[in-house]
């Protein structure tokens, strides 16, 4: 933000309107902290942000009004020929492995029930904390259940994700996860926790299976449940799915953005992410 707000000063001398599109999560804290920063926001014709949660924290830490902060959530990708199977064994988590992400927490709760499903695996896909992440899961004896891919892209990425059973993230925190929103338009099920946005959308049993963050034997007892029940992954593989096609949709999200730009002159706009 420091070196953008530059950019953010040399529109303002030349009359430009300002957007904001903030991706953060709990970094809005830090932000905060900044005077620069502060400035940037507090100055800023439009601030997008992805949840109302994140929302009410922009307005009250930084004095803004309400009306010009908009909650526009990021899509979902389109992936064509999606076709879930309940067939897969297999658990992802796809993401920077680090405390936030807390795959820690994950090796450890599937510890617990691994011995009951010694066929089930977990494919970490992210960089990271790789090696402590291997000796997190020999001292808890599960080595043999688990296998880490590193940074994925392109045809793995999108191999894995179908070849996958249901995606896990555990995180502490977050703004609006796009690894649950890529386990969406994948089909896939999700076992989360309820942090930033996707509090005010995932609802346990219904469209996801949620634990609290950092609540080892929870996320066993989910874990065991998704794992046990081939009609429950189903059921919540078909809701993630219809998410990623309506509330989540990119011809929707797209409109949505077009209708904010042209409501505050998007010819005469600067916009800053």
């Amino acid at each position: 933000m420091r070196r953008k707000s530059v950019f953010f000063q040399i529109a303002s001398w030349i009359n430009k309107k300002t957007i904001i599109h903030l991706h953060i999560g709990d970094q809005i804290y830090k932000m905060a902290d900044s005077k620069t920063c502060k400035n940037v926001i507090q100055q800023a014709d439009a601030i997008i942000v992805l949840s109302n949660d994140m929302r009410q924290k922009v307005r009250d830490i930084f004095s803004i009004s309400k009306d010009k902060i908009f909650v526009i959530p990021n899509p979902c990708v389109t992936v064509q020929n999606v076709n879930y199977s309940i067939a897969s064994k297999t658990i992802l988590f796809a993401g920077r492995l680090d405390y936030n992400k807390a795959y820690q927490i994950l090796i450890k709760a599937f510890a617990l029930i691994a011995s009951k499903h010694h066929d089930w695996k977990i494919v970490f896909a992210g960089n990271g904390e790789i090696a402590k992440a291997i000796r997190l899961a020999t001292e808890n004896r599960i080595s043999g259940q688990v296998e880490f891919k590193g940074w994925i892209t392109g045809e793995e990425k999108d191999r894995i994700f179908r070849e996958s059973a249901f995606l896990c993230l555990p995180s502490y925190a977050e703004g609006f996860s796009m690894t649950v929103l890529e386990a969406w338009a994948y089909c896939l099920p999700v076992v989360c926790t309820p942090v930033g946005g996707l509090k005010e959308i995932v609802k346990d049993g219904d469209n996801a299976l949620v634990f609290e963050p950092g609540n080892v034997a929870e996320l066993a007892l989910k874990l065991d449940l998704m794992i046990t029940n081939p009609d429950i992954r189903q059921n919540i593989a078909e809701k993630s799915h219809e998410l990623s096609q309506s509330l989540f949709n990119l011809q929707r999200i797209c409109e949505r953005i077009d209708n904010l730009y042209t409501n505050i002159s998007l010819h005469d706009s600067f916009f800053i992410e």
